[in-house]
């Protein structure tokens, strides 16, 4: 009989109205003997976004899929079938892994997977086995999910990057821009939540990286890409801290791409 358990992963979500907003949430990653369940579902997990039920509806809803099979839309997947990873949207027609919830007395089945969305015909997944729980421990397990849920209902991390240009005029300009010119837009990052000022419960490794960006930003508003050479193996550091840290998903798409833009530059410009 397997074990089921869980751990605390990390997703983030991009919104783009007017400025660029990156948000971080964190997510309820199911382990089954130890091994993290898109580990037992690879190589058919090419969706790595895709979240469980908990990250997506209300706690009560979710509560009700995983111990009662109880799904809101009975004709998808079907009678009886669950989404365990689904897409972050919440709406399971974009695509889900599923199985078949069995309950028998003093035991919960996971079988027949498949991943499959409302478009297209379901595809079966045959050498991802069944897994077969006890009822108390994977109902003790699902306590424990509620109970993480209820802790951490805030995100972990906001950051706002630099506004969109949106006007007719500056979309003209903008074709005129050099990547250096969008390279240091793009850098102009602003951490909500925590912050350097207002730090909270932030770890002290995160910190660190947001004074890493902060001194990233000072040194290019200062001199734009004319680092002084004695200055810019500091800064070049300091970029490439930032994209190797696992906290670079807290950073908009195009501030992760500024910051690899400058670090390539600064890079080259030491070589030169």
């Amino acid at each position: 009989m397997s074990v089921l358990g869980f751990e605390r992963g990390q997703t983030s979500h991009e919104t783009t109205f007017g400025k660029v907003v990156r948000t971080v949430w964190s997510t309820t990653e199911f382990v089954v003997d130890d091994v993290p369940l898109r580990g037992l579902l690879d190589p058919h997990l090419d969706h790595p976004e895709l979240v469980s039920v908990f990250d997506t509806w209300p706690a009560s809803d979710a509560e009700k899929v995983m111990r009662l099979g109880d799904f809101p839309e009975q004709h998808w997947p079907g009678i009886g079938r669950i989404p365990v990873l689904m897409c972050p949207c919440g709406d399971p027609y974009c695509g889900a892994f599923t199985c078949r919830l069995g309950t028998d007395g003093d035991t919960v089945t996971w079988s027949e997977w498949a991943f499959e969305d409302f478009a297209s015909t379901a595809e079966s997944l045959p050498l991802v086995p069944d897994y077969m729980f006890s009822a108390a421990q994977y109902g003790a397990l699902i306590d424990r999910v509620l109970a993480q849920l209820e802790a951490s209902s805030q995100p972990l991390t906001v950051v706002e990057g630099a506004s969109h240009k949106r006007s007719v005029l500056s979309r003209i300009l903008r074709r005129r821009t050099s990547e250096a010119d969008e390279a240091l837009h793009w850098l102009d990052a602003r951490a909500v939540r925590p912050s350097l000022a207002d730090p909270g419960g932030a770890s002290a490794s995160y910190l660190d990286f947001l004074e890493d960006l902060e001194l990233c930003q000072a040194d290019f508003a200062a001199t734009g890409l004319h680092v002084p050479p004695a200055a810019r193996p500091e800064t070049l550091n300091r970029l490439r801290r930032i994209l190797q840290s696992p906290h670079s998903i807290s950073l908009p798409t195009k501030t992760l791409w500024a910051v690899r833009w400058l670090a390539d530059y600064l890079a080259a410009s030491s070589r030169d």
